[in-house]
């Protein structure tokens, strides 16, 4: 029965069984796509979209995933689950059966989706063309923009010298493209495309550059100096306001619960879940909420955020049956999923499928920093997604990074670019323990090393971090761990064997890392790798590091 089923030509409007990933046959029926959203996911000429009854959904799924309704109704009814949802499902379709008329809205084409914060993004722009213009020209700095531009979802944020921080690091990257922007410091914002008519804008490389008083023209120096000391205030401790949005976080990890405090530090009120519940026990004191499911997170919360060890765990939060996010009532609410956990593109290509069919936005954004900075908020963000949810989670990311760097609404480009800064990370600290253990054997004293690395050009605050860590043994502390660490360069590889692009040091220092993983350390810092290769000298015996000649 099963092989007749495959030759079955399927049609426009034909009722169905569909299989997606993680569930078990669901009743739908083939449908044109309703909106431009979905219609844009298609990935080849034999996928048809599925209308997936009971939860309203719709998902793009090869011939080979479908079955006839009819054919198999006894079958499927018999394996359904979970019960509840099946049976609201089975009853929908039934219902449609008998009064197609009743679902025809849901079929109906909808008008794109409406992103009501981005009608004001145009004039807060303009506001901070003008105001930067008003500096160069003007003797005085410009006031502050006013908090009744910002957008209705979001509260007021700092808006002092916001022309000054987007523009000093403007003037030092001309080539960068405007959906490439890099948003510096207190407030990311995107800047406008630059007109070629404005000079004074060009004017403005030579204060910056080389703000030296100007004998000649005294005015010049005092703007020169106005600039350059706006420059240097952003380099002053940031306070952040907090938006007035709930927002979720999904894993309390090492990354999880510094970024959990780093929020709530800020003033954001948080809805947190993780698997290990104990872990959230701590934060209930403070203006924190736990919830039950990560359902039930994405409920609650305007934006969640998923910060979680791996794709195995990303794909349970949001495809768990009725506890995962694909489960959860967005009761009409444009809602946002964050996807801070390192994944692989093909992971966050679903899960930014089966977000954008409940009509929510997606957004990857890739931290780069150890624990250490992410605490004193000296952290990078990486993005790409939906740029309206971007900007709804600027005072979240000003709370634990320095920087954030939007590249454009494409998803995968912030994964793909996290997954060639690990690789120079991995890398990089491979060179530094091989280094390291080399000394050791020469019978070098290892903190010399780390003081001639630090007075030399090879010096990195990577290479000074981890070189601590081996040092002083704090292993049991990790701000990244050998297993995480080791899975990125998995991924990374594996990019490389797609594009058939050789990466022959990314696959020798995954292997000492892999070496690591199997000698016990995958839960400690990734500088446990020294391990890996010093390993005739120490042995680690339940937490404590002590020499010894055996293993």
């Amino acid at each position: 029965m099963a092989d007749k089923s495959k030759a079955v030509p399927f049609k426009m409007n034909d009722l169905v069984w569909a299989k997606m990933p993680s569930y078990c046959h669901w009743p739908g029926r083939i449908v044109e796509p309703n909106t431009p959203q979905i219609a844009k996911l298609k990935k080849s000429p034999t996928q048809h979209c599925i209308f997936f009854f009971g939860s309203n959904n719709y998902a793009w799924l090869e011939e080979k995933s479908l079955k006839p309704f009819y054919e198999f109704k006894e079958e499927m009814k018999a394996k359904g689950k979970p019960k509840d949802l099946f049976a609201a499902a089975m009853n929908d379709i039934e219902s449609f059966i008998e009064n197609p008329e009743n679902f025809s809205a849901l079929f109906e084409p909808k008008t794109p989706v409406q992103k009501k914060k981005s009608a004001p993004k145009p004039k807060i722009k303009h506001d901070i063309e003008a105001d930067f213009d008003s500096l160069i020209s003007d003797n005085s700095v410009p006031s502050s923009p006013s908090p009744s531009k910002t957008s209705t979802q979001i509260t007021s944020r700092k808006s002092i010298d916001k022309p000054k921080s987007e523009k000093v690091p403007q003037t030092k990257r001309k080539s960068t493209r405007e959906s490439d922007t890099l948003l510096n410091e207190d407030m990311d914002i995107e800047p406008t495309a630059q007109p070629a008519a404005k000079k004074p804008r060009k004017s403005s490389q030579a204060p910056i550059s080389s703000p030296k008083p100007n004998e000649k023209n005294p005015e010049e120096s005092r703007r020169r100096s106005d600039v350059t000391d706006a420059a240097k205030a952003l380099k002053s401790p940031r306070r952040t306001e907090a938006s007035l949005n709930v927002y979720g976080l999904i894993g309390v990890g090492i990354m999880g619960s510094t970024i959990l405090e780093n929020l709530l530090a800020s003033g954001h009120e948080v809805v947190i879940y993780n698997r290990t519940q104990s872990k959230c026990e701590t934060f209930i004191a403070e203006k924190c909420t736990m919830a039950g499911s990560p359902r039930e997170v994405f409920e609650q919360s305007y934006v969640t955020f998923v910060c979680v060890s791996d794709c195995d765990a990303v794909k349970e939060v949001v495809c768990d049956g009725e506890r995962g996010i694909i489960a959860a009532d967005c009761g009409g609410i444009e809602k946002g999923l964050v996807m801070l956990s390192s994944v692989d593109c093909e992971t966050s290509r679903d899960i930014h499928g089966a977000v954008l069919m409940k009509d929510c936005r997606y957004l990857e954004a890739q931290i780069q920093g150890s624990k250490t900075e992410v605490k004193e908020g000296k952290s990078i963000v990486i993005s790409a997604g939906e740029k309206s949810l971007h900007d709804d989670c600027k005072t979240c990311f000003n709370s634990f990074a320095k920087n954030t760097y939007y590249l454009g609404e494409e998803p995968e480009t912030a994964v793909k670019m996290n997954l060639v800064l690990q690789s120079m990370a991995g890398v990089q600290l491979a060179a530094l323990t091989e280094a390291l253990t080399l000394a050791d054997s020469l019978g070098l004293q290892l903190r010399d090393i780390l003081e001639i690395i630090g007075l030399s050009n090879l010096n990195s605050d990577f290479i000074a971090e981890k070189g601590l860590v081996i040092v002083d043994e704090k292993f049991r502390e990790p701000s990244k761990k050998v297993d995480t660490m080791q899975n990125d360069l998995k991924m990374a590889l594996e990019f490389g064997d797609t594009l058939e692009q050789p990466l022959p040091l990314v696959g020798a220092s995954k292997e000492v890392f892999k070496s690591a993983k199997r000698m016990g350390f995958g839960s400690e810092d990734c500088a446990a790798v020294y391990f890996a290769l010093n390993f005739n000298k120490y042995c680690y015996d339940y937490g404590n590091y002590t020499e010894n000649g055996t293993m």
